[in-house]
């Protein structure tokens, strides 16, 4: 028994020293391992704790994390640690390392033994990626001193603390060369070797170790002083001269991805570096398998290309065997192989699913505006149903023999507000340089000429040069039509209370910068024409049509611009003797979104169709005019929808297919005007101010879509990150007594925690 025992012990002492050393004093804390395996996602804070979780991080151990993307700003992110404290009292931790730029990759390597850590940033949400914790490793590498070159081979000694193999490598390959750790003199000058370790992650303990580089002289043989000079050089000359019989040993990484790795990304840069410089390597010397190669370029002994993977599936790289040479005219070994499989359908990335949420959200901003010109048309026609009411009650009062009470003056209201009730007012002027046109639509109230009419039309036929006999008789019909119609002219710039044919027409102009949701920048101008009348007393009706051009920039590579052309029927009545209106709109859009992102150097566009429905309802309170200051509460339920068609991107494999998005819009809004008016010589200047408030009901968005190269298809659900928009306008209106003359409105748009814009309505003129 005592002898087995003893053989047993002799056992264990002859085995000790070939067990893997490096797992005794490498393995991670349980904090460490909890680190390592937390999913990247967007975050305020994520912490790692001994109370409740049981983690714990161990003094030399390194904590890397990447932040992108905040929500708030200015936003700090910090590394913290700290101790934990019991059950439901919070933990003691300081901040270690922290930055308010990004994206930004923070690591730190505890001074101790902590039983508290946590990646936090401090205002808003940031996206977290690259979560990891292991050991830091240091190289040791001797410098082997001053060489000679007749020496011909020297064994360079490397190691690190984590017991990892050291690579070295020679950065001067026509003076020395290396292999291994055997170091081969090919010149007289100045060697350097460089000792590097790359880490075992993301597997193993070790982040990459810091390169050690090591510089010495390779000296050729010098004889002595006096006499012993041509003994001297008559020793070195029958010296033989090294024969340079090794082979140049090739070496293929692909940056990023570790071998037999899983991957959603087609396109990898790849190094290919060899042991000492050589010849004749170009891009027909990579071997490849379900792969294309592309942007090769380097010399000597350090090249690089692109590759891109054809289809789903394994991909690998390999440089074969003889198909090159060093200066000794050795032929290169076979380098490693690096496989790996592409999975198109492993992941989203950020770019394609930034690209969706832009089109919803550009799509609910057109829903949110698409109202807006109009409802600037009821305020303005609610002033002209204020002033029904002012003349309804003072016609009440005269009728019932009451005294006359103030207000009530209808020469007052007519000289003073009159013009605050113009239904006509242009920020687009329309003019006609042809002379036929200009003298039909006119606002001249005369009769056509109608031999000055057929004069002016051969004159601008004529100036047009050269006429053909189809022309001059085109021409003269028209013109003997014209001949004899009595023409009365129609003023397409009508003023104050003028129409055209029955009908008041209005124009406006907006300008709109912001940013909403998961848009960075955006842009804006919209263009608005309308025209209405009356029906009997108590209503008005009309059509308006709508122009807009966004532009929106979800960050420095990828963004979105549309185009919205829409049509409108809206309707205004007041119930008799009642101090409200009734609104309604009716409307629909066509919609243009294009989108453009770059991903893994390609770009990528897109241009998709879509049409939108809208339609509100809203009641608005009155005020009789004649008032300086005047107060209207309104409110409105908006219901709309959009549809953005199916569309697959331009732009190779890694291009996406998007399923139709279907975006919904319920919103409820409650507000108040606020005007005063001030009557001058030649007009009245009316400043004007609105808070609204909104709120949304909403549904969430889904949006399918897969890569192209992909069989998986993905739902994203896009959800809006608040319910509550609050609006709020200034203004300046300045009426002369022949109408509008100019107008100007600040408009802000805020969504409570989900972005704003600010929009500006000018007002312009133009020759047509």
């Amino acid at each position: 028994m005592k002898n087995a025992l003893l053989r047993v012990g002799c056992l264990c002492l002859l085995l000790c020293p070939l067990l893997p050393v490096k797992e005794a004093f490498a393995a991670l804390s349980t904090g460490c391992h909890a680190v390592n395996t937390q999913a990247d996602g967007t975050f305020s804070d994520v912490y790692w704790q001994e109370i409740n979780k049981g983690r714990r991080f161990s003094e030399g151990e390194t904590l890397k994390v990447t932040f992108s993307n905040p929500t708030a700003a200015p936003t700090t992110a910090n590394i913290n640690l700290g101790t934990s404290a019991a059950p439901g009292v919070a933990a003691s931790y300081t901040s270690k390392t922290s930055t308010s730029s990004f994206p930004a990759t923070l690591t730190y390597t505890l001074d101790q033994d902590y039983t508290f850590a946590e990646f936090e940033v401090e205002d808003g949400n940031v996206d977290m990626t690259d979560m990891e914790c292991r050991k830091s490793q240091t190289i040791t590498f001797n410098n082997p001193g001053a060489q000679q070159l007749s020496s011909g081979t020297a064994t360079l000694t490397a190691s690190s603390d984590s017991g990892l193999t050291v690579s070295l490598a020679s950065s001067t390959a026509g003076v020395c060369t290396v292999l291994g750790t055997t170091l081969t003199l090919v010149s007289a000058g100045t060697c350097t070797i460089t000792a590097s370790q790359a880490g075992n992650s993301p597997s193993g303990d070790y982040f990459a170790a810091t390169d050690v580089s090591r510089s010495f002289s390779v000296t050729a043989s010098s004889g002595g002083g006096g006499g012993e000079e041509e003994e001297e050089e008559e020793v070195v000359e029958n010296i033989s001269t090294p024969v340079d019989n090794v082979r140049p040993v090739v070496k293929v990484s692909v940056l990023g991805l570790a071998n037999d790795a899983r991957t959603s990304q087609p396109s990898w840069r790849v190094a290919i570096e060899i042991s000492e410089v050589v010849t004749g390597f170009d891009i027909d010397d990579v071997s490849l398998s379900n792969l294309t190669i592309s942007e090769f370029s380097g010399s000597g002994r350090e090249f690089s290309a692109l590759v891109s993977s054809v289809t789903p599936g394994r991909s690998s790289i390999s440089v074969p065997a003889d198909g090159c040479q060093d200066n000794a005219n050795n032929l290169n070994l076979e380098s490693n192989s690096v496989s790996w499989r592409y999975e198109p359908d492993l992941l989203l990335n950020k770019s394609v699913t930034s690209v969706a949420r832009a089109y919803a959200s550009l799509a609910q901003e057109y829903l949110r505006n698409f109202s807006q010109p109009i409802n600037s048309r009821f305020a303005r026609l609610g002033q002209v149903f204020g002033g029904q009411i002012a003349t309804e009650a003072c016609q009440s009062d005269e009728s019932e023999g009451q005294p006359e009470i103030p207000g009530c003056n209808q020469d007052e209201i007519e000289s003073d507000d009159a013009n605050s009730f113009a239904l006509s007012y242009q920020g687009i002027q329309f003019a006609f340089k042809d002379p036929v046109m200009r003298s039909i639509f006119s606002p001249r109230a005369v009769k056509a000429d109608s031999r000055g009419l057929l004069k002016d039309l051969e004159t601008f036929i004529n100036s047009q040069g050269q006429t053909n006999s189809s022309r001059e008789s085109i021409g003269r019909m028209i013109g003997a039509t014209l001949a004899a119609t009595d023409l009365e002219p129609v003023d397409l710039n009508p003023s104050g209370n003028a129409s055209a044919a029955g009908w008041s027409i209005w124009t406006e102009g907006q300008v709109t910068v912001g940013n909403w949701d998961s848009i960075d920048s955006s842009d804006g101008v919209l263009i608005a024409v309308g025209s209405d009348r009356a029906f009997g007393d108590y209503a008005r009706g009309g059509v308006a049509l709508t122009a807009s051009w966004q532009s929106a920039e979800i960050n420095p590579n990828d963004d979105v611009d549309a185009e919205n052309y829409g049509l409108s029927f809206y309707g205004a009545m007041r119930p008799k003797e009642m101090a409200l209106v009734l609104e309604g709109i009716l409307g629909a859009a066509d919609l243009d979104i294009a989108s453009t992102r770059t991903e893994t150097s390609e770009t990528f566009s897109s241009d998709r169709d879509g049409t939108m429905l809208f339609s509100s309802i809203g009641l608005r309170g009155l005020e009789p005019a004649g008032r300086k200051f005047q107060f209207t509460p309104h409110g409105r339920f908006e219901l709309g929808s959009a549809k953005i068609d199916t569309d697959s991107e331009t732009g190779g494999v890694w291009a996406v297919q998007y399923g139709d998005q279907n975006i919904d819009h319920q919103m409820l809004f409650i507000g108040l005007d606020i005007n005063y008016q001030r009557a001058l010589p030649k007009g009245l200047i009316r400043p004007f101010g609105s808070a609204e408030y909104g709120y949304s009901f909403s549904s969430s968005e889904n949006v399918t879509m897969k890569y192209a190269a992909g069989t998986r298809s993905y739902n994203l659900v896009l959800e809006d990150k608040t319910d509550s928009t609050v609006r709020i306008q200034l203004g300046l209106d300045y009426v002369s007594n022949n109408g509008l003359i100019s107008a100007l409105v600040y408009t802000r748009n805020e969504a409570l925690g989900g972005g704003h814009s600010d929009g500006v309505r000018i007002h312009i003129s133009s020759a047509f």
